[in-house]
């Protein structure tokens, strides 16, 4: 399951998605994160999207991976 927020003016949008997993679907969480934030670069037009992905059975962690995702990955060098 995947939630969005969005932040920022029109001409600098920026989105935060939250994506909870389950341990054994671990081997799925990249590509989850990755299609989520494609998804949100790709039909909402935003700058940027961080990608957090937490485990709902390891509740002694806040998160297990953060990702930051860039319509501009240029100007992210």
């Amino acid at each position: 399951m995947a939630r969005l927020l969005v932040t920022g003016p029109p001409l600098r949008r920026d989105a935060f998605v939250s994506l909870a997993y389950r341990a054994d679907e671990l081997p799925a969480r990249n590509e989850w994160m990755s299609n989520a934030a494609s998804t949100a670069l790709g039909k909402h037009e935003f700058t940027s999207v961080v990608v957090f992905a937490m485990c709902v059975d390891r509740s002694d962690w806040p998160y297990s991976s953060l990702a930051v995702y860039s319509a501009e990955p240029e100007r992210c060098q």
